[in-house]
């Protein structure tokens, strides 16, 4: 294992039990921030990935799956998969001006 990897490594299980009250947190490390890829058009997500961005539970997710209501979603093998561009797709589709608005044909 190479001397950088080695180190930080260290750091890592070091923060690791400062997040969890064990070890004194130093000044100078600050809290770690998970770094977060944007979703881009082309993606594929997983039904955690695409609840996640419509901001609704995975099983709501499953249930508007399984009765038709929810977005368009591809399997591939055995796996549920959304495309990013799909979703953008459905939530725009439910865009409305008022709430007496049903949507449909303007």
């Amino acid at each position: 294992m190479s001397k950088r990897k080695t180190e930080q490594t260290f750091v890592d299980l070091y923060l690791y039990f400062a997040d969890r009250g064990l070890l004194p947190r130093p000044a100078q490390l600050g809290r770690r921030k998970a770094r977060r890829r944007p979703f881009r058009d082309g993606d594929l997500l997983t039904p955690s990935q695409a609840a996640r961005f419509l901001k609704l539970s995975v099983k709501t997710l499953n249930n508007w799956r399984w009765s038709g209501a929810g977005p368009a979603y591809k399997k591939i093998g055995s796996s549920v998969v959304y495309d990013f561009g799909d979703l953008k797709s459905f939530v725009a589709a439910r865009s409305r001006t008022s709430t007496s608005d049903k949507g449909g044909a303007k």
